[in-house]
């Protein structure tokens, strides 16, 4: 390894004081000091430190020297650009606000990184809460219009309701008046009949006047629920029963033919005649014989307080009629 410079610079002036100022030749047998082999190494040893660790030890001392006073003479300097204590005094002042502000500053960020977190856990809840209240909205929406449809439905419905029972009114006003005139004989007794579908009140037309059933005879009000009775089997199409108490006893003698012949033999499938024989005679039985199924005779006996029953069946193709004819006496 090279040595330094300085050392180098050193070595050459070492050998060159030596060749400069030589010793005096010693005799190998001249005696100068008279000292033990060790004490002679020792001394060769300090004289080999003297000559070459010496030199280097103190050119390493110098150097150390050199930078320390380097390094004094820039702390020095700096120590002469250092303002004195009366400039610095507004400078540490305010330092040490800036520090406190800075230790607020932390304390608020703090807080802030707190007030932050809470905020977020409150926008998820509320995220949470919007989601909810979303679906519940579509929820509604969906709960709305499905009750919108309904309501239409319901409109549609109502209104078809109407049309239909305004149909069906003005069916039964139109068989109501056919079959009316029919029982009655006359062909134009009625030109019309309106019924109110909300009372189902009605109102009778002839010859341009309107009048109520009141004006009727109680002949003309029982042909009229008959002839009701009639156009409502007619226009419902199901094959229901009818009974039918005393038809002919408020009748005239061509309103009884009437519901003899166009009446009786028609109501229904099956028709079952509650009457008198004074109602029913022979006449009146044998006029009905082609659509009789059965006839009971009923007769009381005031005597014995019973009830005695004969039947009849006439042999009838397909017959609808079935007559209860009770005897006068039992009605006494």
């Amino acid at each position: 390894m090279a040595l330094p410079v300085r050392e180098r610079l050193l070595r050459q002036v070492v050998d060159s004081l030596r060749m400069a100022t030589p010793g005096p030749a010693v005799a190998a047998t001249e005696v100068i000091l008279h000292v033990s082999d060790k004490e002679q190494a020792q001394l060769a040893h300090w004289i080999e430190q003297a000559l070459e660790a010496a030199p280097l030890a103190f050119s390493r001392l110098i150097r150390m020297i050199e930078a320390r006073q380097a390094a004094r003479a820039a702390i020095a300097a700096d120590l002469a650009r250092v303002p004195d204590d009366a400039t610095l005094a507004p400078l540490v002042e305010t330092l040490h606000d800036l520090l406190r502000q800075s230790v607020a500053l932390e304390q608020t960020q703090t807080r802030l990184a707190d007030e932050q977190r809470s905020l977020a856990h409150a926008v998820e809840q509320n995220e949470h809460a919007l989601r909810r209240a979303r679906a519940a909205l579509d929820q509604i929406a969906a709960t709305a219009q499905r009750s919108q449809l309904a309501t239409r439905t319901q409109q549609v419905l109502d209104q078809y309701k109407r049309a239909l029972t305004q149909r069906k009114v003005a069916l039964l006003e139109h068989a109501l008046v056919s079959h009316f005139n029919q029982l009655c004989r006359k062909h134009a007794f009625l030109d019309r009949i309106t019924i109110d579908p909300a009372t189902l009140g009605m109102t009778l037309h002839r010859a341009g006047h309107t009048f109520t059933r009141a004006s009727l005879s109680a002949g003309e009000n029982q042909l009229l629920a008959i002839a009701l009775l009639w156009a409502l089997r007619e226009l419902s199409g199901r094959a229901t029963p009818v009974i039918i108490d005393t038809p002919l006893s408020r009748l005239d003698s061509q309103h009884r033919q009437s519901m003899l012949h166009d009446f009786l033999p028609r109501a229904s499938h099956q028709v079952i005649v509650l009457a008198t024989d004074a109602e029913l005679d022979a006449a009146a039985l044998k006029r009905l014989a082609p659509v009789i199924a059965r006839v009971y005779h009923m007769e009381y006996d005031p005597a014995t307080g019973a009830t005695t029953h004969t039947v009849e069946t006439p042999a009838v193709v397909m017959p609808n009629l079935t007559l209860f004819e009770d005897t006068v006496s039992s009605r006494q």
